[in-house]
Order: structure tokens, then sequence, then C-alpha cells
């Protein structure tokens, strides 16, 4: 499916979304001080009329009309409301980012929407534009609004085509954007002036020019915007994301220049966040904090958990370890103001329902309320000290056993990170809805390479009665089994090996130690003529 993007840009968004004039009818405009004074940045329609316009000195428009009513800019509130409009019209597509603007002081507001395999939802790309602009239109907001196949085309097309909407197939982009002046490829102003010094005032004027040309009089930049206008270079929207949900951030009236006091800092607002998840019932999985300096040089650390975690004063020792570890490269001899901790990453916290006997009051003798009490602390301090070793020596440095789904031994459990979290282990059910599990013995140390041993049977199918293990006998006093496991037969359709049938046997020699060992083939069966089988050591029950 091809893709397609749309732009919407809002001509008086600082009027319309950021001032109020005293009186319907009043002249107004916004000002913004600049080098020689405070000058006019947006206007209404009651001050156009009398020929006062951005772009002009506050005391000029003041000398046309004494009575304007003049608002000053304020560039936060301007971009909250943006970042409203840019939710709202997540409506239409969840792939939202802001409009494109050729620099940093420019006041062009606007947004990008990828609404690919989304027009057909509001019966087509022109109705879902059409939809949209009324309904700004309805709250008092002009909407342009264009649709094509690349961030380029879309962008040239909302602030410079004299249509309020413009739909372009894919494949027009040439011909569209040819009758275009230059500053609607995005290129810098810079640039845009020097092409009107070349006379080169349209797109049209710029395409029989050979590209080494154009790189040598205006850089790479104009050539690298008509290439993304055509849809002949990438280019994505970069998308707005929902603020998170547990984050606290503090300002600090005086700068700390010592990992005591910012760590002081760090804890209380670790408690802040402790306090914002356990009103949710959630627990951290990664905490994210953010150090300022005044210079406005930035430290972001991230410290993960294996397990959804609440407690302050945990979470507050894992981030004293980190920075305990990483303050060599940091310098806050400038001071830190800024403090943010977030939590990005989240799981629900379960807490067990106590069973009928346990008493409410912890403090109480009940034998089951004490278990409890004790496991929970155990769990909890446990849950602690792997924190602890994560952060120091890495993700990787701490991993788990979970169950898998083979009958093979060795490959019944797998290694994964202490911070993965295991899928539930499918468990089948019988109709009285009782789990089943294997009625054998596993032993507590598995080899992850059996080791070969030599053995004296009885019977060719029989239990050993005694055997060699690095160089020492072991005498059989007790053996139990076979127990039969076959290899993974269907496999080998596909060309895999799938070995041979396994008979297991848990022995226990006269100095007590039990083994788990296994002979490898049947006689007669999965073997070459003549070729006994071989006997190997796979674990130690303790």
């Amino acid at each position: 499916m091809a893709k397609r993007i749309a732009a919407i840009w809002f001509p008086n968004w600082v009027i319309e979304c950021c001032a109020q004039p005293q009186h319907p009818q009043a002249r107004l405009v916004v000002t913004q001080p600049r080098k020689g004074g405070d000058y006019i940045i947006a206007a209404n329609e009651a001050a156009g009329a009398y020929g006062i316009g951005a772009g002009q000195r506050l005391v000029d428009g003041l000398a046309i009309d004494p009575k304007l009513d003049v608002k000053n800019f304020d560039p936060i509130r301007t971009e909250k409301k943006l970042l409203l409009a840019a939710r709202w019209v997540g409506r239409y597509s969840p792939w939202v980012g802001l409009g494109w603007r050729v620099k940093q002081h420019d006041h062009a507001y606007g947004l990008l929407l990828d609404i690919t395999g989304c027009a057909h939802l509001f019966g087509g790309e022109r109705a879902l534009i059409r939809d949209l602009i009324d309904r700004f239109a309805r709250r008092g907001i002009c909407a342009r609004a264009s649709v094509a196949g690349n961030i380029g085309s879309a962008w040239a097309l909302a602030h410079f085509s004299q249509m309020e909407m413009t739909v372009l197939p894919n494949g027009q982009e040439v011909d569209a954007l040819s009758a275009l002046p230059v500053e609607a490829l995005r290129i810098d102003p810079k640039n845009v002036e020097l092409c009107r010094r070349f006379g080169l005032r349209k797109i049209s004027s710029l395409l029989p020019i050979a590209r080494p040309s154009l790189t040598q009089r205006f850089g790479e930049d104009i050539v690298l915007r008509m290439d993304q206008a055509f849809g002949m270079a990438a280019e994505n929207i970069i998308p707005i994301l929902p603020p998170p949900e547990f984050h606290v951030h503090k300002n600090l009236a005086v700068p700390q220049t010592d990992l005591p006091s910012i760590q002081q800092e760090i804890g209380r607002l670790t408690e802040v966040l402790s306090a914002q998840l356990k009103r949710q019932g959630r627990g951290a999985r990664r905490i994210d904090l953010c150090l300022m300096r005044t210079d406005r040089a930035t430290l972001g650390l991230a410290v993960p958990m294996s397990q959804p975690m609440q407690n302050a004063g945990h979470i507050r020792r894992l981030l004293e370890d980190r920075l305990e570890q990483v303050k060599s490269g940091f310098d806050a001899a400038f001071g830190v103001d800024e403090i943010s901790l977030t939590a990005l990453r989240t799981a629900p916290v379960h807490v067990e329902q106590l069973g009928l006997y346990h008493s409410a009051d912890r403090s109480s003798s009940s034998v089951v309320g004490k278990m409890h009490d004790v496991s929970e602390k155990t769990l909890q301090a446990f849950a602690g000290v792997r924190d602890r070793i994560i952060n120091r020596l890495g993700a990787k440095s701490l991993v788990r056993l979970v169950p898998h789904a083979s009958h093979i031994p060795e490959q019944a459990v797998r290694y994964i990170p202490a911070l993965s979290v295991p899928e539930q282990p499918t468990v089948t059910r019988r109709s009285n809805a009782q789990p089943v599990f294997t009625e054998y013995e596993r032993p507590l140390i598995l080899f992850p390479t059996p080791e070969r041993v030599e053995v004296i049977a009885e019977i060719p199918e029989g239990a050993p009665r005694r055997f060699r293990w690095r160089k020492q006998l072991h005498n059989i006093v007790e053996a139990r089994g076979p127990e039969r496991i076959g290899s993974a037969w269907w496999q080998a359709a596909y060309g895999h090996k799938t070995g041979l049938t396994r008979d297991y046997f848990r022995l226990e020699d006269s100095n007590g130690y039990r083994f788990w060992i296994y002979r490898d083939g049947l006689y007669d069966q999965d073997l070459p003529n003549a070729t006994l089988p071989r006997w190997y050591l796979h674990g130690l029950f303790a």
C-alpha cells in the first residue's frame, strides 16, 4: 500500500488560539521582542484592513492605529495548544506529528498525519480532510490541508497552494509543485534569497539545472529537499507520544553541586512516584532518571527491575548505586537545577489473597500469618539483591530458568535474562481441572552435556550394577527405572538430527550418592548391527 500523508496548516494559529481581543471588533496584534524593538508576528483581519500585518515594527503599527490591542507572544501556551490539537486529530490517524518548520522561530504552525489505510473509514481522502477542516472551522480555527504521497509534497501544497484543500495522486508531484515558489521546498531562507538573486523564483526553474551545479551553488540541502518533495528520498513523521502516566519533575530553586544533596532530592521524588504507582496498583519495571545542569547539559540513567516494584526505598537504593557508577562521567560543578523520574514500563502488582485463617493483624501469633510475613519479606529482599546485581553488572549478568515445552530433558528448560518476563507455561488439564505433572523425579543438577560412563549390567535391558565415572568406580545398591524418552522423530523429515531412544535410571551407590544415567539407543533396533548402546551420566540428585 502506497504511503499517504496529510499536511495541515493553521495560517492564523497565533491569533485564533493564543490571543483573545478585548472586544470582538478590536484590531489585535501579537508581538515578539527582537533586535531593534518589538515586531508584529500576527494580526487579525480587523488590523489587516488597516494595513497592519506580520513583519512590521510595533511602533509603525501604533503610528497607523494608536488603539491597537497588543498581546505578547507566549510560545509555551502556543505549543501546548498545538499539542492538544494533535491529540484531537488522532481520531483520523494514530500516527500524528508536528508540522515541519523552516527555522526554529518560524510561526507557521501545522500538523502531519500518516493516513495510509485510514481514509476509507471516513469516505476517502477528500472526505477526511473536508471533515477535518470543517471541524476546526466550527471552533473558529482556519485550517488548510492537503494529501500527497510524501511529507514534502503535502507540506508544500498546504502552505502555498491557492486552494483550501488539495488531494494529489502519487506520481504527479513534479507537475503539481513546478508552479510553486522555491520556498515551498522547505529550504533555508538564505538559499531562498540566493535563488531569487539568480532569478530562480519557482521550482520549475530549478528542474533543468544539473544536480552537481545545484549542490555547488546552494549546498546539498536543496537537492535533498527536491528529492523528498518528488518522492525520491524517504522522510518519516516523528510521532507525538502521549505524556508518561507516571512522572515526577522538580525545578530546584538552588542548583545542587554535590552528590549527597542530589541524592536527597531524588529520594523525595521517589516517594512521590511510589505514591503514584500505588494509587494505580502498578509497579515499575524500569525507572528513567534525568538530571539537567544549569548549562542545559543532561545525564540520563535507566534502572531496570526484575519485577514490578513500588517500594520507594528500593527504587532509591538502585538509583543511588547507578549514580555512584557514573559520577565520574558527570560534572555537577555548574549545578543541577532540574530532576525528573519517569516509569515508562510498568506492570500490575498482584496482591495475594490471604486464606480464611490468616489473621488480619500481622502482629498476631497466627502461624499462617507469620509464614506469609516471612515469605513476603524474603521475596522482597531477594528482589532487591537481584536488582542490585543487575544494575551493577549488567542486564545479562543474571539469568533465570523457565519451562520449555519439550520432553527431552536438556531442552525442557531455557535460560533467559532475569529482567525478561517469561510466558506462562501451558499446563494440560484433566476434566477435574487438576494439573498434570510428571511422576518422574528430576535431578537437582543437570549437565549441559551428558558425560560418558562405563557400565556393567546383569542383562542387556537391565539397570546398571556398577559404573565408572571420572576414573572412579561406583557400586549400585538401588536402581529405579527405566524411564523411556523417545527422540524427536518428527524432525527427521526436515533433515534434523533426532538422536536415539533413551532409557533413564535413577541410581544410588554404596556411598549414598544418587545419579541419573541413561542408555543411548535400544539393542537391535535404532543402532547399527553389532553396535552396543552407550551409557551417559546426565545429572545428580541432591
